[in-house]
């Protein structure tokens, strides 16, 4: 079998496995399951009709949860329901007890999945779209709609930001600091004191008419930040010496990764769909064969940053710093349009789906 999904809910079970084109289905109660196979036109098929039988399952609460190391690489050692189908923003994090995710209803619901417990905790409501979510030492933040927010014990959501004119708020944390958008302004503002360390005046390009354009990335080096298109702005924290990177369009998502920065052209006019580049001399990284096609990718840097998950869609390939060749490619489940994306260490990689679930994927 090459394909085993195995869930269970307080008193059954469920488990498709397959094998080429054919699925073979055991379900029921301890004891008494019974089992059932049904052969499809090619593999493609079978494996649709298998995910449309898990997600009626995990919407009726059944979850996957195996240890890591039972599972193979590239498939998920954990699977749950988070809430309704949704295919904007996709939020996930992790920290060292739990995975923090949203639930999305009537309100954005900030949940917390203890790994050892199937239900959800309520960490905070928000009216506001919860848009990203950055652990700190100093306590959680998450961007409510385009406001930075802190989340307090109690579940309130404390604005550290003011409401931009434009529609254009942005988190980075890395290193104790955190870069945000307030006031007409980026900010680099150190978590433990409050001290604003650097902060710059920008005035976010109408993209095409259409769309407010201001993307950022931090580490504990450099920031990078784009405000119109064509143009990247890398600037050291040691010397504040600046670069700028030309040549890409319209630069939607960017992370650190390494030595290099990793930038996501949208609409893929630029140099490439997903670039990398030295922060030393702005060239493109020589080592580095994109991906193929124009798609909205997601991107996310394992905390040592030596890894890179690209996702596309249903799909997300794995690098390591400085090789060419991806080593690793495989399919998430239940992806519509495409998932949200974070490094649970350097082994397990998180999902955010938006048909309304949340995943864990063995990477190593």
């Amino acid at each position: 079998m090459d394909r085993v999904r195995a869930m269970t809910s307080e008193n059954a079970g469920y488990r498709t496995a397959l094998d080429d084109a054919t699925v073979t289905v055991t379900s029921g109660r301890p004891g008494r399951e019974r089992s059932s196979s049904k052969t499809f036109e090619d593999r493609y098929k079978a494996i649709d009709w298998s995910e449309t039988q898990e997600r009626a399952r995990l919407r009726k609460g059944f979850r996957l949860d195996a240890p890591p190391e039972t599972v193979p690489v590239g498939s998920p050692f954990l699977q749950q329901a988070c809430g309704k189908s949704y295919t904007g923003m996709l939020p996930v994090t992790a920290t060292p007890s739990a995975i923090l995710t949203t639930f999305h209803d009537d309100a954005d619901l900030l949940i917390s999945l203890n790994r050892s417990a199937a239900e959800p905790r309520l960490v905070a409501r928000s009216r506001s779209l919860i848009r990203d979510l950055a652990p700190t030492g100093q306590g959680l933040l998450a961007l409510a709609d385009h406001v930075v927010c802190r989340v307090e014990a109690s579940g309130d959501l404390v604005p550290l930001t003011g409401s931009p004119s434009q529609p254009c708020g942005v988190l980075a944390v890395a290193a104790g600091r955190a870069l945000w958008f307030n006031d007409g302004r980026l900010e680099l503002t150190d978590l433990a004191t409050g001290t604003l360390e650097w902060h710059r005046a920008v005035a976010p390009e109408l993209y095409d008419g259409h769309t407010d354009l201001l993307t950022v990335a931090l580490s504990s080096t450099h920031l990078a930040f784009a405000a119109r298109s064509g143009e990247v702005v890398i600037r050291s924290l040691a010397d504040g010496t600046e670069m700028s990177l030309e040549g890409i369009d319209f630069p939607n998502r960017m992370a650190f990764w390494g030595d290099f920065l990793v930038v996501h052209d949208l609409y893929g006019k630029g140099l490439a769909p997903v670039g990398v580049y030295s922060t030393s001399t702005g060239e493109p990284a020589g080592w580095w064969l994109p991906p193929e096609g124009v798609a909205n990718y997601r991107f996310a840097v394992s905390p040592g940053g030596s890894r890179l998950a690209v996702g596309s869609h249903c799909w997300v390939t794995c690098y390591r710093l400085g090789q060419p060749a991806a080593e690793l490619t495989f399919r998430i489940d239940h992806a519509v349009r495409g998932a949200g994306l974070a490094w649970d260490g350097e082994d397990a990689l998180l999902a955010r789906v938006d048909a309304g679930f949340i995943a864990a994927y063995r990477v190593s």
